[in-house]
């Protein structure tokens, strides 16, 4: 380990308490656009904020890094670099949940134009006619007054009393 691990420790794990900020205000953006585009102010916490947590998690593996730190002896650096401490990994997973979300979110307000009310289980265009009208069948003409109803215009009158 070098004089600035601690360094890129803390940065490692910025980025995982950045994106997990960041991803509760993703999922608020389905409700207001505003919180989506708020969700990329997490991103903007500098990473010297988690330097003494990554001192800490550091310390419990070895405490040869945080002497040799605080002392800057040369034997003391020469004990801290035998040391094999790896760094968190990049939380990947988080991001491209995060961008899921985060395009979701934005997607869902985009000038869209709004559908027909009609609940989430029934099939698209299923109260519309199968076969369209042709141009025709349109334009046929009303029939006169005084001729007879057609047997598909025909109703049944019930009697009135």
């Amino acid at each position: 380990m070098e004089p600035g691990f601690h360094l890129l420790y803390a940065r490692r794990l910025a980025w995982r308490h950045r994106l997990l900020l960041a991803l509760p205000l993703a999922l608020l953006g389905f409700l207001h656009p505003f919180f989506a585009l708020a969700s990329l102010l997490p991103f903007l916490l500098p990473a010297r904020l988690w330097e003494g947590r990554a001192l800490r998690e550091i310390a419990r593996a070895s405490l040869a890094y945080p002497t040799a730190l605080a002392y800057g002896e040369e034997r003391l650096w020469q004990e801290a670099r035998k040391l094999e401490i790896p760094p968190p990994p990049f939380p990947l997973g988080l991001l491209a949940l995060y961008l899921v979300l985060l395009a979701l979110a934005l997607g869902s307000w985009t000038g869209l134009p709004p559908r027909e009310a009609s609940p989430f289980w029934s099939l698209p265009n299923a109260g519309r006619p199968a076969i369209p009208q042709t141009p025709l069948e349109r334009e046929k003409p009303a029939e006169a007054p005084g001729a007879s109803p057609s047997a598909s215009s025909r109703t049944r009158r019930w009697p009135t009393s």
